[in-house]
């Protein structure tokens, strides 16, 4: 009896490692030349769960004081779709922003700094997707964060494309072999880069 219960725990445990499947890529933060944070982004795969990820930051750098940024985005795919999406930011702390879009079956209900909105449109491509997906046919991409579409733009050089934001900034997502690279963002007062790491995506390892 003992030896048939070990055995179907260890074949739970090899189908569900089988079916659930995750990748992890890191990224080291730069203001200049100085490394000031580091974000790491997770896409988890579960044939009964759908798609799953996850990105979180912390950053640390001055502008005549010190701020402490940290942020975290949730977003969940079924069938291709987004069903679930979840933002928060906070700046030294204290809540800055944060936003929620779940869908109910029919429509989003969607919540941004206590302000409500309903979208109809069916969302299958989304800020978080591109880190792991390059927009090779993409003119436009979902924003968790501002629970708006962002214009997607082809830069001059190949495999590099511009994020036009609703707040009027820009974001430029590098590749290669299909993997985002290097994101340059702008900020108020500081340009900041996010730098894919030498760590193996799969296990965090130098």
């Amino acid at each position: 009896m003992k030896t048939l219960f070990a055995c179907s725990l260890a074949l739970f445990f090899f189908i569900s490692t089988a079916l659930c499947t995750a990748q992890t890529l890191y990224y080291n933060v730069f203001k200049g030349d100085n490394r000031i944070g580091l974000m790491k982004v997770e896409r988890t795969e579960d044939g009964s769960q759908g798609v799953r990820y996850k990105i979180e930051t912390e950053v640390t750098f001055r502008v005549f004081k010190e701020f402490k940024v940290e942020s975290t985005f949730e977003s969940i795919f079924q069938t291709g779709q987004l069903t679930y999406g979840k933002t928060l930011n906070l700046l030294n702390g204290n809540e800055r922003e944060s936003s929620r879009v779940i869908w109910n079956g029919s429509e989003y209900i969607c919540e941004r700094e206590s302000k409500q909105k309903v979208l109809k449109q069916p969302i299958g491509y989304t800020i978080v997707q591109l880190y792991f997906e390059e927009p090779l046919t993409q003119d436009s991409v979902f924003s968790e964060r501002f629970i708006s579409p962002c214009f997607v733009e082809k830069a001059k050089s190949p495999h590099q494309y511009l994020i036009h934001l609703p707040d009027g900034k820009n974001n430029l997502y590098t590749y290669q072999n299909g993997v985002c690279t290097e994101v340059k963002v702008d900020l108020f007062l500081a340009t900041i880069y996010f730098k894919l790491s030498d760590r193996d995506i799969n296990t965090g390892t130098e």
